[in-house]
């Protein structure tokens, strides 16, 4: 019996190098069931290499065996072969051949190949951090949060027969989402006359100035062909916007639409009646302001929401405290006077109750 091996001599347990799969012929003889190997460049009348029984052979072949998956292996996820005298490098996903006369005949081929390649992390932690401040109430002086991010990037790349190209990428760290890519695209022959089909992430170049194209869409587009005549058509959606910016006088002008409804929305608050009652007879001289009034200090409290522990308090905010028609003062009501000597309305734990009576 003959076959093909590489055994090693300087190895213990005598494995195969890549290199040397042609360089060795081995024997089997009956009567001793011994297995001889021979160098391939003596002959059978050279010194043999090694003399396996059948215990050794069976493991020096389990070990070739276990050798060459890895070698495939390392292959598949490095991209390049790693045996010489390969003509291409093996592939985690094979290609698939249909045997497919029809497939053939549409596609050009009956083969159908895809690649994928890509990364995916994720991390997880707990960060939790306490603060012994006495001015600090009891419940905001710990602090803890999960920590939870997933990092993940995919590129993927296939065809089916030689006309039909799938084309994917995926990433969480891109800055935009139309950056990530999805594309289907069919060449037609050039006699044909469907000669491109795309589906997914798509563009509409047009070389002139009076009607611009655009990149960032997502839908489907058709070239066709009628002899000299050439027609493209898209049917998708625009996931960009773009922009122009005028620049004169050394300085930048943007034209920008708000509606009146939301222009001061949220920005600009009366801290009392009479400043709502006085304000259009305080602008009526602009750029002169007639309102004789000077506010010198003003606190502004918001609520506590992401468990802040700097100046942080319990209060009760009333907005008809100071007011009465005139300037806001302590004593334009009886509000003030009754909350200064209440103790139990200014006691955090009886406020509550004391509010509702």
């Amino acid at each position: 019996m003959k076959g093909s091996a590489a055994p090693s001599e300087d190895d213990r347990q005598w494995q195969p190098a890549a290199s040397e799969s042609d360089s060795y012929d081995i024997e089997y003889d009956e009567r001793s069931k011994l297995y001889t190997f021979y160098r391939r460049d003596q002959g059978k009348h050279g010194t043999p290499a090694k003399v396996m029984n059948s215990d050794e052979y069976r493991r020096y072949k389990f070990d070739n065996a276990l050798h060459e998956a890895w070698v495939s292996r390392r292959s598949a996820e490095t991209g390049s072969s790693l045996r010489s005298g390969e003509g291409s490098a093996s592939k985690l996903i094979p290609d698939l051949k249909l045997n497919s006369k029809l497939m053939s005949s549409l596609l050009g081929s009956d083969v159908v190949s895809f690649n994928i390649q890509g990364m995916a992390e994720a991390i997880f932690g707990y960060n939790w951090s306490r603060t012994d401040n006495p001015t600090t109430p009891e419940e905001y002086r710990s602090r803890g949060a999960f920590d939870f991010k997933v990092n993940m990037q995919i590129n993927a790349s296939g065809s089916i027969g030689d006309r039909i190209k799938i084309d994917f990428i995926n990433s969480t760290g891109l800055t935009f989402n139309f950056q990530d890519l999805v594309k289907i695209n069919y060449q037609g022959n050039e006699d044909d006359i469907i000669q491109k089909i795309e589906a997914g992430n798509v563009s509409l170049p047009l070389s002139g100035s009076l009607i611009t194209g655009s990149q960032s869409l997502f839908g489907f587009k058709t070239e066709l062909k009628f002899g000299h005549l050439t027609i493209e058509g898209v049917l998708s959606e625009q996931q960009g916007q773009s922009s122009t910016i005028n620049v004169k006088g050394g300085a930048q002008t943007t034209l920008f639409d708000i509606s009146v409804d939301k222009y001061d929305a949220n920005r600009h608050f009366f801290l009392a009646h009479y400043f709502r009652s006085q304000y259009d007879n305080a602008l009526k001289f602009l750029p002169l302001v007639q309102s004789g009034i000077t506010i010198k200090r003003l606190e502004v409290w918001i609520t506590n929401r992401h468990n802040r522990i700097d100046n942080s308090r319990n209060i009760i905010a009333l907005d008809t405290l100071g007011g009465g028609g005139g300037l806001p003062s302590n004593t334009s009501n009886e509000l003030y006077r009754q909350l200064k000597g209440n103790e139990a309305a200014r006691n955090m734990a009886t406020t509550n109750a004391e509010m509702q009576r």
